[in-house]
């Protein structure tokens, strides 16, 4: 079961098999296959806009997710289902503003919480949030959820604009010392796949 974020239409059912692989890529799709295969702990893309960035998250995200489905299997003579996974997706606005939400309305949501514990977690566009100046609210949730992640061994992918000195920046070197001794952390180069059609 994927929770959070909806997936769009563009990116439904989009796989690592199915995936164009070019020499702007190859690297980042052989740490996608090793996410999925839990070889490594995460995948960390960085790069410009119309990368592929988020393509290979959601492909990443949707493949976890095929082979973690709930299967059927005979234990004790008995059918049973065994429990599939519970994997995350979030656009970074939007979990900051379902966060935001949770806690003005006190509805039992809990989507810091949710991202915390998810089998695999994946942010798209980290550092596409919005946090009004001089407000640490945002910075705090999102803190607590990686470092969590990180205590407890939890896979997680990310895609961001944002430059490793940025990130350091905006989220403390902390996270980026953890995500670097737990992730594989790229920079995707290369043309704006969008442009091409």
């Amino acid at each position: 079961m994927i929770i959070g974020s909806e997936i769009g239409k563009r990116f439904k059912g989009v796989s690592l098999d199915t995936s164009d692989t070019d020499d702007s890529n190859k690297a980042a799709m052989k740490y996608a296959k090793m996410v999925v295969t839990k070889e490594i702990g995460g995948l960390i893309l960085q790069g410009p806009v119309g990368s592929g960035k988020s393509h290979i998250a959601l492909a990443i995200l949707q493949d976890v997710e095929k082979d973690s489905a709930p299967k059927l299997r005979e234990v004790d003579g008995l059918d049973a289902y065994l429990r599939g996974t519970v994997n995350a997706y979030w656009k970074a606005p939007d979990l900051a503003d379902a966060v935001k939400a949770a806690v003005s309305d006190k509805s039992s949501r809990r989507p810091a919480k949710d991202a915390k514990e998810a089998d695999l977690l994946v942010i798209d566009d980290l550092g596409t949030e919005y946090e009004k100046p001089g407000s640490d609210f945002i910075y705090c949730a999102l803190q607590s959820i990686f470092d969590y992640r990180w205590e407890n061994e939890l896979p997680i992918v990310i895609t961001t604009n944002l430059e490793p000195t940025a990130l350091a920046k905006r989220y403390g070197d902390r996270v980026l010392s953890r995500w670097r001794g737990s992730c594989k952390m790229l920079a995707l180069k290369g043309e704006d796949r969008r442009k091409e059609g």
